[in-house]
């Protein structure tokens, strides 16, 4: 057992990670074949192995050229302790089963101790008797509580003051009013009438208020028919107009009777009633009313 020549002649600390070469015997094996470190029992199968003052790479040890009637092998080793470097007894293993026994072996070669940290670090403060009150500490930490509470009660302030005070436009009011009818879908039975009837004409009446803010259209008077008709003749009315024709539909087809009444039904009418909403917004400096 030797240190690899890269590492001969070089200064090795506690922590360092070394190169050591095995040197057996006879011909084991083929050039490049791999071979482990069989770990003591009841250790499992673990990646690295104790020998000595070193950790040993226990997987993956690759066959080296050698010269004459032997076999070198390469490892990775961690030097975990300081004082002469050596090894224990380890045992290898073949890809096909076959084992060696690695004798145990001194590499001559010494490492020192880590410096000891310093004991006396020098402070800041002044030092205070166990027991005692650090006044300076205490204020200074109690000034950067107080602007902490202070910073974040004027963020706080801002953020939901503005929030609080800002006009919804036509968009946020209609998505606001879709959130609102949520409730009749969330119910695993059947929808009763009175509260479909209730349902209907509030969807209705968001998108015609909607529409009336973002393409400029008077709704109040109209029917259905005479709605989408009115849409058509302005300038951005027309987009998305089968979305909104069919959400109409199928609220006509079920309070007539023509449709199922169910929960399904009110996901699906806010869902496209949503998506509708959302891909004709014009914006409040585009709509025609304030």
């Amino acid at each position: 057992m030797a240190l690899a020549p890269e590492f001969r002649n070089k200064t090795i600390a506690v922590g360092e990670i070394v190169r050591l070469e095995v040197m057996l015997e006879g011909k084991h094996g083929v050039e490049g074949e791999a071979w482990k470190i069989v770990p003591p029992a009841g250790a499992g199968d673990p990646a690295w192995v104790a020998s000595g003052a070193f950790t040993l790479q226990a997987k993956n040890l690759k066959t080296l050229p050698s010269e004459g009637d032997t076999t070198k092998l390469a490892l990775n080793a961690l030097v975990h302790q300081p004082g002469a470097l050596n090894t224990a007894a380890f045992t290898l293993e073949k890809e096909n089963g076959d084992r060696l026994e690695v004798a145990p072996a001194n590499l001559d070669v010494q490492v020192g101790a880590p410096a000891a940290a310093a004991e006396n670090t020098p402070w800041i403060l002044p030092p205070v008797a166990f027991g005692g009150w650090n006044v300076l500490v205490i204020a200074l930490l109690g000034a950067l509580l107080v602007g902490a509470l202070a910073a974040g009660g004027w963020w706080l302030w801002r953020r939901y003051a503005q929030k609080k005070n800002r006009k919804l436009d036509h968009q946020e009011t209609a998505l606001l009013a879709l959130q609102n009818l949520q409730k009749y879908g969330r119910s695993g039975t059947a929808i009763r009438q009175e509260e479909w009837k209730k349902f209907s004409f509030e969807l209705a009446a968001a998108l015609r208020r909607y529409a009336d803010a973002n393409f400029g259209v008077e709704s109040l008077d109209l029917t259905d028919r005479e709605f989408l008709e009115a849409l058509k003749e302005t300038p951005k009315g027309p987009e998305q107009l089968e979305t909104l024709a069919k959400i109409l539909s199928t609220i006509d087809a079920v309070r007539y009777g023509t449709k199922d009444l169910s929960t399904s039904v009110v996901g699906e009418l806010l869902q496209d009633s949503r998506r509708y909403i959302k891909n004709t917004f014009n914006g409040p400096a585009e709509g025609a009313k304030p």
